[in-house]
């Protein structure tokens, strides 16, 4: 793995794979993920890049898990599904039992995806048949 100023996503090139400089991470990815996060193309790409690296040389790329993170051509977030959840107060703030319940669905939801891709992987390998 060699960090590349040039490179703006995930780049395998024979046998050395290149990825964003620090500079570029820290600045500009940061602030496109920051400001428009996933409706960001500088983002995407970014993530697009991660996921086709992850894939490469698996048997079957298509029933990886990954494709729970991208529907309808965009990624899924947290974020995104507390703010479709989220009914907002008459003076528009949440309350803070209300901000704490949000924060336990969200992990409980990264979790269960968690334990998801855990599980795929185990009965792929044939862990854990029951």
């Amino acid at each position: 793995m060699l960090p590349h100023r040039d490179v703006r996503a995930f780049e395998v090139v024979w046998e050395t794979l290149l990825v964003p400089g620090f500079g570029y991470l820290n600045r500009d990815l940061f602030r496109a993920a920051m400001t428009r996060g996933v409706e960001s193309k500088e983002v995407v790409s970014y993530l697009d890049s991660i996921l086709e690296f992850a894939r490469a040389g698996r048997d079957n790329a298509k029933k990886d898990g990954f494709e729970t993170l991208k529907a309808a051509g965009r990624y899924r977030t947290t974020e995104a599904d507390m703010l479709r959840n989220f009914a907002p107060s008459a003076s528009g703030r949440l309350s803070d039992e209300r901000g704490l319940e949000l924060v336990r669905e969200a992990c409980d939801e990264v979790e269960k995806q968690v334990a998801s891709l855990g599980h795929q992987e185990a009965t792929k390998a044939g862990v854990g048949g029951d």
